[in-house]
């Protein structure tokens, strides 16, 4: 029986779409658990044998083979805790905040997992998000032993029996269980994590222009000169002022020379303005009616 949601190329991720994914889980088939999804009807996620499965599961998706898993929800993998074919029980809910920090010590922090709660008539269904799988991804394996005891009834009496992993075990899911990694896929996860380097992964982002607007010098620039030639041409025409002690005459200006054909500098044989006062004073006199050039 395929599994009740035909489109499975995009993930889970508003509340509406959770909630259809546990409405899916409900009508399912016991034997349509993947290496995409696994549910648990309930579980005590208090409890030593809660943090067990937890563990157990999200390490499992975390070390698939990422080409395989990109069949499913562009990579990603769901566990949910609540919900089996034909059973919406529900779950106690936790902190996601203290489910996090409880679980990291087992996990670690580079495993990308989100929990969240989704409620669907009433009850309150744990769905866990567990991020797909990349190229060049270490193998993931468990960071801390975890064991849990069983009470188990033998010949002789019931007898306490211990389960659960020790440091460094690797998990890997398979179709509808999470178990020990054989020799085999020990290989495929050190292929993928030797694959790092043969894919390039880019993120293009929208830059803001940084351009400034610039001052507009060009009208500054012309204005200034326009009002310095206007100032300047009619201090030039000004009758000399008096002066005694050396001072310039009033209307000399040292940036605009007298034109070239003011006759007294033309008889004193220079080309630009008089050093004495005399030829200063005679060309005032003979340059006080402005050129026809001009």
């Amino acid at each position: 029986m395929p599994f009740p949601i035909e489109d499975l190329s995009r993930p889970f991720r508003r509340p509406s779409e959770l909630r259809r994914l546990v409405e899916a889980v409900r009508a399912a088939d016991d034997k349509d658990e993947s290496l995409w999804v696994e549910w648990k009807s309930t579980l005590d996620l208090t409890s030593q044998p809660g943090l067990l499965h937890l563990v157990r599961q999200i390490l499992g998706f975390a070390n698939r083979d990422p080409e395989v898993a990109a069949q499913w929800c562009e990579g990603n993998a769901y566990l949910l805790v609540g919900v089996s074919p034909g059973q919406l029980q529900g779950v106690a809910g936790v902190d996601p905040q203290r489910l996090v920090q409880t679980l990291q010590p087992y996990l670690g922090s580079e495993i990308t997992w989100t929990p969240e709660y989704v409620t669907v008539e009433g009850r309150e269904v744990l769905v866990v998000e567990i991020g797909p799988p990349k190229p060049g991804d270490p193998i993931r394996f468990l960071l801390k032993d975890l064991f849990i005891t069983k009470k188990t009834q033998t010949a002789d009496g019931p007898k306490d029996k211990r389960h659960g992993y020790h440091h460094g075990t690797i998990l890997i899911r398979r179709p509808g269980d999470t178990e020990r990694a054989d020799q085999h896929e020990r290989e495929m996860l050190q292929r993928r994590l030797r694959a790092a380097g043969t894919r390039l992964h880019t993120v293009l982002v929208a830059d803001p222009p940084r351009i400034e607007a610039a001052p507009r010098w060009t009208n500054c620039w012309l204005g200034f000169t326009e009002r310095e030639r206007e100032r300047l041409l009619a201090a030039r025409y000004e009758p000399p002022a008096a002066a005694t002690d050396g001072a310039q005459p009033r209307g000399f200006s040292p940036l605009l020379p007298p034109a070239p054909w003011c006759p007294p500098i033309r008889a004193a044989g220079k080309s630009t303005r008089p050093r004495s006062r005399r030829i200063w004073n005679k060309c005032a006199e003979t340059c006080a009616m402005p050129s026809p050039e001009i």
